[in-house]
């Protein structure tokens, strides 16, 4: 009987992950979207302010 209670707790939290999967699947501009954040916040974190001049002297 635990273990059923169990499964019933996980079932709800991977049908969303699923759906969520699926979306973003059949859905080119949120993944561009998302990529395009990611990009963002990776080049605005604190000590990367020199990065681009190098990119650009090489």
């Amino acid at each position: 009987m635990q273990h059923r209670s169990l499964f019933r707790e996980l079932l709800g939290p991977c049908l969303l992950l699923a759906a969520t999967l699926l979306t973003l699947h059949h859905s080119p501009r949120m993944v561009q979207a998302l990529a395009g954040q990611a990009v963002n916040a990776g080049c605005h974190q604190g000590g990367h302010q020199g990065h681009h001049k190098a990119e650009g002297q090489s």
